[in-house]
Order: C-alpha cells, then structure tokens, then sequence
C-alpha cells in the first residue's frame, strides 16, 4: 500500500471530522440565533424579571449542550479507520471492494492458501488508478456546505446587529447573559416631582408626577398599603406635563409607583409618623400695663378671660422631639 493512499486517507478524515465541526459550530450558532431573538423580543416587549431571565439562561445552557454531545463530541468519539474510509469511498467508485482489499492486503501478512499473486494485483491496480480515485466524493459536500452557510449568516446577522445598532446589543447581552438590572430605554419617563418619604398619620398625601419624552394621555398612580390592600387612580394633568392625585387620611405606610405609556417610576415607599401628644398645657396671664400686675395661672379648667392688651403665655410639653410648633388662634 503505497504512502500517497495513506496520506489521501488521513486529509479525508481531517476533512470529515472538520465538517463535524463545522456542523456543530453552524448548530450552536442557530441555536444562539434562535435564544437571542426570542429573548430580544420578549425582553423588550415585556422587560422580564430576573428570574424568568436566569431560566431562559438555564434552558439555553441545557439545549447547547445537547447539541454540542450530539453534533460534536459523539461524532469525533467515532474512530475512522482506514477500513471505514475505503468502504465509504468504495460507495461512490466502481472499484468492486479492490480498495479495501488493498487496505487489508497491505496491513496483514499473507495467510496459508492465499494467493500471493491476487494480493499483489489488487493492491497494483489500486495503486495505478489512485490518482482517480475520487476521495472527496466519500463526504457529503453539500450537507457541509450548507451548514458553513447557515453559519456564516449567523456571524453576518450579528456582525450586522453590532454595527447598525451596538447600544441595544450590549443592553440585551448584559440583561441576558449577565442578567443586569439595567432597564431597557423608555419612551416615556416618569418622575416624582419632590417626594415626600415621611408622613404624619392621618394627613392626606398629595403625589406629583413629572413625565419627559412622549406625554403619555394618562398616568395611573398605583399604591401598596402595608397592610395588603392595592390599588390605582389616574392622575389629573395640572399643568406642562405634570400629573397629580391625593391619598387622604393615610392610616399605614404604602409604596407607590405611577405609569404611563411606556414609563413607569421607580418605587416611592412612604412611612407614617405618629402626631407628638402635647401634654401638661399651662396658661399664664399677665394684665396690661395701666392695670398693672404680673403672670397668674388660672384654673385648668376655666374659661380666661382677658383685657385688651394683656400678655398671654402657654407653656405645654410633648411627648417626642419637635421641630417646629405653632398655636391656632381663631375668633370666639
């Protein structure tokens, strides 16, 4: 067996168990292919939650590695021996089974009763008609090529996605891949315009709401009390895109969050404060000038009556640190 039929064997099994590779690669990219579409769309139409972004990680990581065991490991776990090449070659040339004689002729010693002469003929006339034998012929071409080409259009679809629009695929590998929170751009921005994060118990809690971009027509204030209970509003447009509404008598801290259009606002969590209790109130009064005298502390109880002119003094205590107090004052 000549060196040069040896040689043709081994750039046919290179040849084949690229094509493997090819095949797999090209498979791995449809599949990629087929994940980012799906999750493009998704993503962007519905802005998917971690989690159900980390599935459909977890589902991609399941199907390529079938696809890469059943394309490309179990393939080149299959020994291609010289006797399966000439078989396969044989499939496609008129050599009535001369080549893989020659291939067992040349590898084994001669046997008791054999013909020396036979041996010697086949594997001749296969080392005369070598060079016409059509080695390629044995490997499907047009099953490669079409796989070479379905990969190409993979690269080409993303190299076209990186030039024509990087933003977005950068976003949708980090959001994908990496699974950041980072949000997809908004057409519509919604703003709390000086949030309020504290609250006395019991006061209304008047909400407003600042959109940027497209106006949407409406904006829907949604709230989350402590307690479980949810629900909505819309909001009334009170000037240049500014949307307002008014939750009264707060008895529970709640969450809110405003959305229209396209925008939504991030979280705005109010807590309650309990009102300071104002205790041990003393009333002093000290008479005008022309009357003359000083302070006197009438009965807790009584009704104060004083001449114009006179100097009042109250004196009262609360339970918790304040800030700021004022004293109502209103005409009897």
């Amino acid at each position: 067996m000549t060196t040069a039929i040896l040689a043709r064997f081994a750039r046919l099994r290179a040849r084949a168990r690229t094509g493997i590779v090819i095949e797999a690669t090209a498979a791995v990219g449809l599949t990629l292919a087929a994940f980012a579409l799906l999750s493009f769309v998704l993503d962007r139409t519905f802005r998917l939650e971690t989690g159900y972004r980390a599935a459909f990680l977890a589902v991609l990581a399941v199907v390529v590695a079938r696809v890469l065991q059943q394309r490309l490991f179990r393939p080149l776990r299959v020994d291609l021996t010289d006797d399966e090449l000439a078989l396969a070659v044989e499939r496609h040339e008129p050599l009535r089974e001369a080549l893989i004689s020659a291939v067992q002729f040349a590898r084994a010693p001669a046997v008791r009763g054999e013909s020396a002469e036979m041996r010697e003929r086949v594997i001749r006339t296969v080392q005369e008609r070598a060079a016409a034998i059509r080695y390629a012929d044995a490997l499907d071409r047009a099953r490669t090529l079409r796989w070479a080409a379905a990969l190409l259009l993979v690269g080409g679809a993303g190299i076209a996605w990186a030039a024509l629009d990087p933003a977005s695929l950068r976003l949708w590998f980090a959001r994908s891949f990496l699974l950041s929170a980072e949000e997809w751009p908004r057409r519509t921005r919604l703003e709390f315009v000086d949030p309020v994060l504290r609250v006395p118990q019991g006061d209304d809690l008047t909400v407003r709401v600042a959109a940027t971009g497209e106006i949407p027509d409406q904006v829907r204030l949604s709230w989350r009390f402590a307690g479980g209970e949810r629900g909505s509003e819309p909001m009334t447009l009170t000037g240049d895109a500014e949307f307002r509404a008014t939750l009264s008598a707060l008895l529970e801290p709640v969450v809110l969050r405003a959305h229209g259009g396209d925008g939504i606002t991030e979280e705005l969590r109010v807590e309650l404060v309990e009102r300071p209790v104002i205790a041990d109130v003393k009333v002093a009064v000290r008479p005008p000038a022309y009357v003359g005298g000083e302070f006197v502390e009438p009965a807790a109880d009584a009704d104060v009556r004083v001449l114009r002119g006179s100097t009042l003094r109250i004196e009262a205590r609360s339970d918790k640190p304040v800030q700021e107090a004022f004293l109502l004052v209103g005409e009897a």
